[in-house]
């Protein structure tokens, strides 16, 4: 199809196919930089992974009991409406999700599946308020919000980034507090996210290396505010920092922002300043 005719899952699509096609390299045993992709665990979290895995050409091979499983960061999933074409997974078979339309937030492929994990490591971890604990109970947050247990995750998390803030923990508080503009966003309580999310940039250096990450979710929860310009203009430095990483998956998903926000017009009035 042509221009502005052609529907925008199919330009989502694209976009991400020719953006890991310049990084990875067509062909190439090896993507362009060794810098894990944080988003398959974390949702686009500056945590560390909590499993080892390499990536081989666009992929990423997990580790888990069964061996390597192998996750395409490009799956180029059918033509389901109301879904991007990412398949991303938190920690292996059972927490695969996708971010999803209008808003590009996360949805589990399978609920039932994905709750029963983040029960695991709730009742693994939900005892223990060591720094260690607090990270798995903040994953296990991401894994609610993908399942639709917004209540749930927005509860552990409060606790989680108040014990952080006591504990001086600034990098995994922050990892929490963008997991929590999600949860927002999906509650929406829009306004919310936007100020929680505008804190956590506000309170990176330029060379922080979590400013990307808050720069990244700033930008979509403006959009789903219909801040358009805003929206764009974080979304704009959060693509430059990652492009200047050469991480692919975190370049891809920017990307996949930026055109779903192309695809909407400006509004006179960003309603989160009405």
């Amino acid at each position: 199809m042509e221009g502005g005719h052609e529907p925008i899952r199919h330009r989502l699509r694209r976009a991400i196919y020719l953006t890991c096609r310049v990084i990875c390299g067509a062909g190439s045993s090896e993507s362009a930089s060794p810098t894990p992709s944080l988003e398959h665990r974390n949702s686009d979290s500056p945590e560390q992974p909590t499993q080892p895995h390499r990536r081989v050409g666009g992929f990423q091979l997990i580790s888990h009991a069964g061996g390597h499983r192998s996750y395409s960061t490009l799956d180029l999933m059918t033509d389901a409406p109301g879904s991007s074409d990412l398949l991303l997974s938190i920690a292996g078979a059972g927490t695969e999700y996708r971010l999803c339309l209008p808003h590009l937030l996360p949805e589990a492929i399978d609920q039932a599946a994905m709750l029963a994990a983040a029960q695991a490591v709730l009742a693994q971890n939900s005892k223990s308020e060591s720094a260690q604990a607090l990270r798995a109970q903040s994953m296990a947050t991401f894994m609610l919000l993908c399942a639709g247990e917004l209540d749930a995750a927005e509860g552990v998390l409060d606790r989680v980034i108040a014990a952080q803030a006591a504990m001086g923990d600034a990098r995994t508080r922050s990892a929490s507090e963008l997991r929590l503009v999600q949860v927002l966003q999906r509650l929406g309580r829009v306004n919310e996210a936007v100020r929680l999310a505008s804190e956590v940039v506000a309170q990176q250096s330029n060379d922080s290396p979590v400013r990307h990450f808050a720069l990244h979710h700033l930008g979509k929860a403006l959009m789903q505010a219909g801040a358009h310009g805003e929206a764009r203009a974080a979304l704009v430095e959060a693509l430059a920092l990652r492009l200047a990483l050469g991480n692919a998956e975190l370049i891809a998903s920017t990307r996949q922002a930026l055109t779903l926000l192309e695809s909407r017009p400006l509004a006179a009035t960003p309603p989160h300043e009405a």
